[in-house]
């Protein structure tokens, strides 16, 4: 995901730095922390937040929260989940309804991990990831692959959400969330967590996971020549 950073952000510490010092000295502060922010309902905070969550070391600042103060970190990875941009809602919308099918199985969430954005060019305005149509009405083809419409009649009402934060899937990250304790299981709940987690297993390892099974029938298929 391309970012373009703004000049004023690297003079001043980001929500998220603020966030880790907090969990430093009181964690039960950055979480009242986290959630005045996400009731404040400012638009300029909800802007800073936004951008903030664009900085390069944004993800690790949140890594960090998420090992000290899971529910601090998932409010604010929550609160930045937003709407992508359409760029032509008249000829390639996004769908409201579709088939989450997946691997021959129904799935309550699919992911996808896209470069494709939206740059407002306003300052104090954050990046948003775009759902592209461009001149002559053509798309990406992983539009058709993300949400697709059966001839079964199997289709369901879907929402598509897009996380401002760019360079998510760490392994930071996923570290921190492997580390959360059961008193802040809840956090599992979140959309922007669970679609992180989705993410990473869909794209990074279940085809590492396949490859390994089909690694080990292999060896089995060796063994077993080899005993007859």
């Amino acid at each position: 995901m391309d970012v373009v950073k703004n000049e004023s952000s690297s003079k001043r510490r980001s929500v998220f730095e603020d966030l880790v010092l907090l969990c430093f000295r009181n964690m039960q502060a950055s979480l009242e922390f986290a959630r005045e922010i996400v009731r404040s309902g400012k638009q300029e905070l909800q802007d800073k937040v936004c951008l903030d969550a664009q900085t390069d070391d944004a993800a690790d600042k949140l890594a960090v929260v998420f090992r000290m103060a899971p529910q601090a970190a998932e409010l604010m990875l929550q609160h930045v989940l937003h709407d992508p941009h359409v760029q032509d809602s008249g000829h390639h919308p996004i769908t409201t309804r579709g088939n989450l099918r997946r691997w021959m199985f129904e799935q309550d969430m699919v992911c996808e991990y896209q470069p494709d954005v939206y740059n407002p060019q306003v300052d104090g305005k954050a990046v948003v990831p775009m759902w592209c149509c461009e001149s002559g009405h053509s798309h990406p083809a992983w539009h058709d692959a993300f949400i697709y419409q059966s001839d079964t009649g199997k289709d369901a009402e879907i929402v598509t959400k897009a996380v401002l934060m760019p360079n998510i899937l760490t392994l930071d990250l996923l570290i921190s969330l492997a580390t959360v304790r059961s008193a802040d299981i809840s956090v599992f709940t979140s959309t922007s967590i669970l679609g992180a987690i989705t993410c990473a297993w869909h794209n990074l390892v279940f085809p590492s996971y396949m490859m390994l099974l089909a690694f080990n029938a292999l060896d089995w298929m060796v063994f077993f020549t080899w005993g007859c």
